[in-house]
């Protein structure tokens, strides 16, 4: 799309209110007293997580790898001297596919990561000012966060994020005030929703690419095999009456020969 004026009407509908919350100066216009709580004004600045989305969506990167291929196959087309390798997959499909699968998986990785991120550094906040004096009993104070550095602390608390969210808890590091606690307890109740949800997908992503593979190795053979016999005919496409007889046989043949199937 290069119409200009649909893009800005198209960019004012979606991403502009997100920009401009992200975009405001609250840290400059003095609307705490203490420089240290300027720093919370930066968590305006994640309304612009909302782009991740776009990101991450399957259907745009499908079809910027379809795309890639497409542009592949086209310069194969062009070149005579590789169209007479006709036993050799040029679209790619399974590769494709496999793509696809990675890209699952690592998006999933990424929304673990991100979320513990996050739940991690609002955890390091509410510990921090929840905590009153260098008495009192709580995670900020019991791990002596205040005298770590910055990297330090973010390596805690996502830790510490990640094996609550997943359930693990192994108890290096916990909860120590009341407040922390029922927050915790909060925290648990979303882990074990998140990670059910994260570990379904998981299993679903395995499965089908397992029922897939078993499906899609055999037809990317019979093609290979078609495309051979095409090389030893003289580089002719053969007659597709009878390309479509050998598809049908196979067909039948690997959905009922039991000994095919054991």
């Amino acid at each position: 799309m290069r119409d200009l004026k649909r893009i800005a009407v198209r960019y004012l509908k979606k991403l502009f209110i997100v920009d401009f919350l992200a975009t405001i100066p609250l840290r400059y216009m003095n609307l705490v007293d203490d420089e240290k709580d300027e720093r919370l004004f930066f968590l305006f600045k994640l309304f612009r997580l909302y782009k991740l989305k776009e990101v991450m969506d399957t259907k745009n990167f499908q079809d910027m790898v379809k795309s890639v291929f497409r542009r592949r196959l086209q310069s194969i087309i062009r070149n005579e001297s590789k169209q007479k390798e006709s036993n050799v997959d040029n679209n790619k499909i399974m590769l494709q596919i496999k793509i696809m699968y990675i890209f699952r998986v690592l998006r999933l990785i990424v929304t673990i990561l991100i979320l513990s991120y996050f739940l991690g550094t609002l955890w390091f906040i509410f510990s921090k000012r929840t905590t009153f004096s260098p008495e009192d009993f709580t995670f900020y104070n019991y791990y002596g966060l205040k005298d770590r550095e910055d990297s330090e602390n973010l390596i805690i608390v996502v830790y510490f994020a990640f094996t609550t969210l997943s359930t693990v808890g192994f108890g290096d590091y916990n909860p120590k005030s009341e407040a922390e606690r029922i927050l915790t307890t909060f925290i648990l109740l979303i882990g074990v929703a998140c990670f059910s949800y994260i570990m379904g997908q998981f299993i679903e992503i395995l499965m089908n690419f397992q029922t897939v593979t078993a499906d899609n190795e055999d037809s990317e053979n019979l093609s290979k095999w078609l495309g051979l016999l095409a090389h030893f005919n003289k580089s002719r496409p053969l007659n597709r009456t009878m390309i479509k007889r050998f598809e049908e046989y196979f067909e039948y043949y690997w959905q009922h020969d039991k000994n095919y199937a054991i």
